[in-house]
């Protein structure tokens, strides 16, 4: 079997790190990128990030070519992020399935370079739901919050231009009657289409 890019899109609050999880309890044998981030480390944060990289490293690997999907989610004066070009090629050429998540703004330019080894699920919902579930993290400023929250509005606007050009694959739209069936949807999608049975045992929900 050819190696495969899952890729997740959704905005903040929305539950794509919790579907994550969700995929990588029930297929442990997937590889994951690594974003890498001028940011700092944060507590939360697992071996798919590498922090700390400073402004001008990051950016002279993305003129040599090593840094590729380089973009600022969060504003021209937010940190940068991106993923290494040769550890997907890697992967890749290894016939690896391969799990991670990316903004709709890169979803072109990886369907230009792997074209249909790229899968694309995309998670979207309502405002207010996704309000209340960045409120329920209790971790951001007023702010902050309506920073993401605004993002997360235009994020779906383009998820939705992309269902329609095939650039994404599959749109799951979350809402309160189907949030604790969210991994099991996810996962099924992942299933059919790395071809790979899955006997159901996760109980993950969201709270």
């Amino acid at each position: 079997m050819l190696g495969k890019i899952i890729a997740l899109v959704g905005p903040s609050g929305v539950g794509k790190n919790f579907a994550k999880q969700a995929i990588k309890d029930q297929f442990p044998g997937l590889s994951e990128l690594t974003v890498f981030t001028t940011r700092s480390r944060r507590s939360s944060d697992g071996s798919d990030r590498g922090t700390d990289i400073s402004v001008d490293d990051f950016l002279k690997m993305q003129k040599e070519g090593k840094i590729i999907a380089v973009h600022q989610p969060f504003g021209p004066d937010s940190d940068w992020y991106g993923f290494f070009k040769e550890q997907i090629s890697k992967l890749l050429e290894n016939q690896k399935q391969i799990l991670t998540e990316i903004d709709p703004d890169n979803i072109a330019l990886f369907k230009k370079l792997y074209g249909s080894r790229v899968f694309t699920i995309a998670l979207i919902a309502a405002r207010k739901y996704l309000e209340h579930n960045l409120k329920s993290r209790g971790s951001e400023k007023d702010i902050d919050r309506d920073i993401r929250l605004n993002k997360a509005v235009d994020e779906i606007k383009m998820t939705e231009k992309l269902k329609k050009t095939e650039l994404i694959e599959k749109i799951i739209e979350v809402n309160w009657d189907n949030r604790n069936k969210l991994a099991e949807l996810v996962v099924n999608e992942v299933a059919q289409e790395i071809n790979f049975p899955i006997e159901w045992k996760n109980e993950l929900k969201l709270k």
